[in-house]
Parts: structure tokens; sequence; C-alpha cells
């Protein structure tokens, strides 16, 4: 079975005012249109990225909601462009 995280991404997201926030990442979860979004933030320690939150999605469409959401609240997409 392969992971969650190496399917498709559809999206990603960075906070331009406020890199510590980490990135968003949306991938596609599964051959029936669901979708996972993970937020990742860079360990100080290590520079090892760590995914502290994860929301899934059972369509495209709340998954475009919650990106305009993200970019209503200042992060911006830098993929794809």
């Amino acid at each position: 079975m392969t992971a969650a995280h190496s399917n498709p991404k559809i999206a990603h997201l960075r906070h331009q005012s406020a890199t510590y926030r980490g990135e968003w990442n949306i991938h596609a979860t599964t051959v029936r249109d669901s979708f996972t979004a993970f937020h990742e933030v860079m360990q100080p320690d290590d520079g090892i990225p760590k995914v502290v939150e994860q929301i899934c999605f059972p369509s495209l469409h709340e998954a475009q909601s919650f990106t305009s959401y993200l970019i209503s609240h200042g992060w911006r997409r830098t993929w794809p462009l």
C-alpha cells in the first residue's frame, strides 16, 4: 500500500510573511477522489519537516475550499504555478 503522502500533489502553500508556520501540501489520497492536507513545520534541531496537522477531505471541492480559506489568511500557492 502506498502512503498518502506519496500520492500526487495538487497544491503546495506557504505563508509569505511567516515562514516559521511551515507549509501545507495537499495530495490525492485514493482513486475515489479523496484528498489529504498535511501541515508541515521544519524542526529547529534537525531541519527535518514534521507533520503537525493532517486534514482529510472527501472531495476535490472541499480540498479546493480549504485551499481558498488558507489563501484568504495569508498563505500563497507555490505549486502548481
